[in-house]
């Protein structure tokens, strides 16, 4: 009879890990924004939409971003996740984003989402990404950026907002960003390597 190397650990991270993704993936597939709810926690987006960009994840359950919203006392103690709106209102933010592009269409977007404890949010969160290797997170930053402040005019744009212009003021800086056609051959080469 096989005995295992060590004993099993439930508070080890890849169990906490598999986990976390079991009870995220359980929790229903909704519109984005969902329908509003209470609470603070982390989410998942998930596209479904036919741009080429996004052609080896769009038919699948691998999220293409995964982020947390906590109530900001959160981060000083207070774990009283359900006493707020933060996760539903970054879902909406995250509506709005997508919303303002000229390439990507809100109805291709669903996510998932779950009411944390607030002193695991973060956790669960880094956990979760090291699991699905979401994209906007990895490769393709700036989708979860804040809107730029006049002092920061100087800043360039992301990777997120070189491929899906039209957000509200990121014409208007001036720092050399990457061109388009680097970051989308970026993002393919990226695909090609999974594959292998």
């Amino acid at each position: 009879m096989n005995q295992p190397t060590r004993p099993y650990n439930p508070l080890d991270l890849h169990e906490l890990a598999t986990s976390a993704k079991a009870k995220l993936l359980s929790q229903t597939l909704s519109s984005l924004p969902p329908a509003s709810f209470s609470g603070s926690g982390i989410y998942a987006l998930y596209y479904h939409g036919d741009s080429s960009l996004y052609q080896a994840i769009s038919q699948t359950d691998r999220p293409i971003y995964v982020g947390q919203a906590a109530e900001t006392s959160t981060r000083t103690g207070n774990t009283k996740s359900s006493r707020t709106n933060a996760l539903y209102s970054r879902l909406r933010k995250h509506g709005r984003s997508i919303s303002q592009t000229k390439t990507l269409r809100l109805d291709d977007f669903k996510c998932r989402y779950l009411v944390v404890e607030g002193a695991f949010i973060s956790l669960v969160e880094s956990l979760l990404i090291k699991e699905f290797h979401p994209v906007w997170n990895e490769l393709i930053s700036g989708f979860g950026n804040n809107a730029l402040g006049s002092g920061r005019i100087s800043s360039k744009s992301s990777r997120w907002d070189v491929l899906h212009a039209g957000r509200p003021g990121i014409d208007a800086l001036t720092g050399e960003s990457a061109r388009y056609e680097d970051v989308s051959r970026m993002l393919e080469d990226h695909w090609r390597e999974e594959k292998n």
